[in-house]
């Protein structure tokens, strides 16, 4: 695999941008222990003072925050909140490409003599997208994936460290105001503003997400039937012989 070549501009992006989000909350929890301990922020010193030695600093941890926020992202997040939505929701698809599954699987053990055990451990375990990935052409493969999946993954990242920074941002920004000695009022309206901006950007955030899934499926299964289906027509054209008419009889 060219690891090189596969990486770009838009897969930095998209890891960097929700992984300095998450170092930003990082930051926040440090002065927040900060302040409340010894009254200091530390952080927030070390930016004013020093912001190329922060900005150098922040580069390669926004990146690895980034990796491991999408790590979490595919282990749990995608599938417990864009997957499992999509199947609880849109049935009448999953069930179309659970038949397609088998047709192709079905298709396949349809060409080789094997026993039952052994034809029931390739149902079990074997892929049926993978199957076809030799009749799909592979560059409609990599254009249907990335018109979606850059995206909902940079969607997904967002939500995960987005959520992780805000409740340390706004405990910070309640004790730096009470520190200030703010008014109860002011403390109190910042908290309800930065709770219904957070509650509206994650709503937008899942609700992106999980429409860059379904149109990514439907495309998708779309093309596996298409390829299905011009593969079975293929065959079909194979197996017909020729009628030979009453012309032809008198013409030999």
């Amino acid at each position: 695999m060219d690891l090189i070549g596969s990486f770009s501009f838009g897969q930095l992006i998209k890891t960097f941008l929700p992984g300095f989000i998450a170092l930003l909350g990082v930051s926040f929890y440090v002065d927040l222990l900060s302040l409340c301990v010894f009254n200091h922020s530390p952080m927030i010193s070390f930016i004013k003072e020093e912001p190329l030695a922060f900005l150098g600093f922040a580069i390669p941890f926004s990146v690895i925050l980034g990796g491991l926020s999408n790590t979490v992202n595919f282990l749990l997040l995608i599938p417990w909140l864009i997957v499992r939505h999509f199947r609880e929701n849109h049935r009448a698809i999953c069930e179309l490409e659970s038949n397609l599954e088998r047709d192709v699987i079905e298709d396949v053990m349809g060409r080789r003599q094997w026993s039952s055990d052994r034809a029931e451990v390739f149902r079990k375990h074997v892929n049926a997208r993978a199957l076809m990935l030799h009749k799909v052409d592979l560059e409609k493969v990599l254009y249907v994936k990335d018109s979606f999946w850059p995206y909902l993954e940079f969607q997904v990242n967002l939500l995960l460290c987005g959520t992780f920074s805000f409740p340390g941002a706004i405990a910070f920004l309640i004790v730096l105001q009470n520190h200030a000695q703010a008014s109860l009022l002011v403390m109190i309206t910042a908290l309800v503003l930065g709770v219904l901006t957070y509650a509206c950007l994650a709503a937008a955030l899942i609700c992106a997400a999980r429409r860059n899934y379904y149109y990514y499926q439907i495309k998708y299964i779309s093309l596996l039937i298409n390829t299905w289906a011009d593969d079975g027509d293929a065959s079909a054209s194979d197996d017909v012989t020729p009628i030979q008419t009453q012309a032809d009889v008198q013409t030999e």
